[in-house]
């Protein structure tokens, strides 16, 4: 039984070894990170709120596909995007892009982060959805400690209201691509986004699921949106066509990504080329690092409106059921769907 006992004791002590040195080698910026938070919080830029983060996420339209799921309606929002702002420690709030301005901007001033999503819809400038995109984009330039994340046809969509170009976006065949992006080394390894991903040299192993028509070639991004951006990752189509795969602004909290790095954890249809290898779900993880810091970071000069518990749980997703989708897999490619009337509207109002 000693003997038995003593070989337990040495297996355990090799294990901690080894979770040591996995983490130290793994979890590099992670003291840096815990330092940083920590300075924040004695220079008085975090309040209390600031640890209880509300983050936006745009409706779009229901396409007509989806008439036959039970409860849909005129907007939705695909459940993953809600459990990856879930993943940061945040909780999602839907903002419709048929809101007036002035009530879009008075619940921007509530939130601490935004998403666009990915989905269909028309980017042209003169509709709502790019015009209050627009106002959006101003937003967080103007409250500067203000995250916005763009995935896919939200990369797209801050492509094309940031340049004021309607013809900004190319054709793609990068629809149900699995994909080993090109990560840019100098501008990467400088970036903002840099800190919540593994270090380059595993990064460069890791799997996207790109599902796009449409994108930013690399010409179009240098002469129109590399100004305001840093290219940070490239991609190849099945024709051998490089676009953008992710960029960061130089000087706000904005992000766009054209993979989907919700759908590595939160998406399973069998007729989608999803990574879900463990290594993979680094990608879904670092852009819940990412939206779990920056939608934390409060700023010395402006801060978020505070409102109520209650007003906060009247504006919550939840107040909507999720829909369970994966049945209607001949209608839409989503585990779960949140649907909202036209123009929905968050009850909470200013304390």
């Amino acid at each position: 039984m000693a003997a038995v006992m003593r070989t337990k004791a040495m297996a355990m002590a090799l294990v901690g070894i080894t979770l040591a040195h996995v983490c130290a080698s793994a979890c590099m910026g992670y003291d840096q990170q815990r330092q940083r938070v920590a300075e924040l919080r004695r220079s008085g830029l975090f309040d209390g709120n600031t640890t209880r983060p509300l983050i936006g996420i745009y409706t779009q339209d229901s396409p007509s596909s989806y008439d036959g799921i039970p409860g849909k309606n005129d907007e939705y929002i695909a459940a993953s995007y809600a459990k990856l702002v879930e993943s940061a420690g945040a909780r999602p709030v839907p903002v419709s892009y048929n809101l007036e301005k002035y009530e879009l901007l008075d619940t921007l001033d509530i939130l601490d982060g935004f998403i666009f999503p990915g989905g269909g819809m028309d980017l042209s400038l003169d509709k709502t959805y790019a015009r209050n995109a627009m106002t959006i984009v101003n937003y967080a330039q103007d409250r500067t400690d203000f995250l916005v994340v763009g995935i896919c046809l939200g990369f797209q969509l801050i492509s094309t209201v940031v340049s004021q170009d309607n013809t900004i976006l190319s054709s793609f065949d990068s629809s149900n691509l699995l994909e080993k992006p090109e990560w840019e080394y100098t501008a990467y390894t400088n970036s903002k986004l840099s800190q919540f991903y593994p270090p380059y040299s595993e990064l460069q192993s890791l799997l996207v699921f790109e599902n796009h028509h449409s994108g930013v070639s690399i010409a179009r991004f240098e002469s129109e949106l590399s100004g305001f951006f840093d290219l940070l990752a490239t991609g190849v189509d099945r024709n051998g066509s490089k676009y953008v795969a992710a960029m960061e602004a130089k000087d706000y909290l904005i992000f766009g990504f054209q993979f989907h790095p919700e759908k590595n954890t939160y998406e399973w249809a069998a007729t989608e080329v999803i990574p879900h290898d463990y290594w993979d779900l680094e990608v879904t993880r670092g852009v819940s690092n990412l939206l779990a810091y920056y939608s934390r970071k409060g700023s010395s000069t402006r801060r978020r409106r505070q409102v109520s518990a209650s007003d906060v749980n009247a504006m919550l997703i939840y107040n909507v059921p999720a829909v369970f989708t994966a049945p209607y897999s001949d209608q839409s490619s989503f585990e779960q769907i949140y649907f909202f009337p036209k123009g929905y509207k968050p009850r909470a109002q200013a304390s």
